[in-house]
């Protein structure tokens, strides 16, 4: 009976063993598509809309692609005369790895195509979950000027 015993334990104890624990999965909570739009008026007369749409789809556990979508909309008597059309923006940021659950930071270099011309700008993002929606600190630096705000971009 005894020498039924020990590999009846030896076969209890090995299946008792834990595997190594799984990666742990940063963007569970953080994929999907969020979005912010403000509205100015200028000049009294003409409305400035910009939509901002953020879709985070994940890569793995650790890292995500975050596409920018913007759109600028001026509404308004004139404002042809003031401004020309901007045409839609597209950003796509691959490959950014989380460190921590739902955060992540992006620096990078950026071009766009506005009017037929290439404009580079240094895009800096600091974002993590603010509950269900996005909270960011976002920097743009670019030929002649630059942008620095918070924004609060809600889950879709």
């Amino acid at each position: 009976m005894a020498r039924y015993l020990l590999p009846l334990v030896l076969v209890f104890i090995l299946s008792c063993k834990k595997d190594k624990d799984p990666v742990p999965d940063l963007t569970r909570d953080l994929v999907g598509v969020y979005q912010t739009k403000n509205s100015q008026e200028l000049f009294d007369k003409i409305n400035a809309t910009i939509t901002v749409r953020w879709t985070i789809d994940k890569l793995s556990e650790k890292k995500i692609r975050l596409t920018h979508d913007e759109e600028t909309i001026f509404e308004g008597d004139g404002w042809q005369e003031y401004f020309d059309s901007i045409p839609p923006r597209k950003v796509i940021f691959d490959d950014v790895e989380l460190t921590e659950p739902s955060k992540f930071q992006i620096k990078q270099k950026v071009e766009s195509m506005i009017d037929g011309v290439v404009q580079s700008s240094d895009i800096e993002i600091t974002a993590e979950l603010a509950g269900k929606h996005l909270a960011a600190n976002i920097k743009e630096t670019f030929e002649g000027g630059s942008y620095q705000g918070d924004v609060l971009l809600k889950r879709q």
